[in-house]
């Protein structure tokens, strides 16, 4: 990810696979917070060799919160949830847990799809 600079502080939020993990994480002295709700992505997470576990810190959050430890609170200068909005059951909860978690400088990207039943095929959907 080009736009972050040496010494991010990164959430990513939803972190699946880990492949935003590992390109927040590549950054001379980055740091990122990875949550995911799924136990089998996060084990597979913790098992992914690819990931620098002495600068990501995996997190099994729940529905309500993001579980992100204090220490977090006001220090995150990027959040990230990429095709995961979508799944978030309790939004309010979680974007409080966002807002606290940003510096007041910091950047929230959403990328999420919308299936248009006009136009999208009812395939996987």
């Amino acid at each position: 990810i080009r736009f972050t600079k040496n010494d991010t502080v990164s959430l990513d939020v939803g972190a699946g696979t880990g492949l935003l993990t590992r390109e927040l994480s590549t950054r001379p002295g980055a740091r990122v917070y990875a949550t995911e709700i799924s136990d089998g992505f996060l084990e597979h997470l913790r098992e992914d060799g690819r990931i620098d576990k002495n600068k990501v810190q995996l997190i099994k959050c729940t529905e309500e919160s993001l579980c992100l430890p204090e220490s977090a609170m006001g220090t995150v200068d990027l959040a990230i949830l990429c095709d995961v909005y979508h799944h978030i059951t309790h939004p309010r909860a979680v974007l409080t847990d966002l807002r606290i978690a940003l510096k007041s400088d910091g950047r929230l990207v959403l990328v999420d799809y919308w299936r248009d039943p006009e136009k999208s095929s009812k395939a996987g959907s």
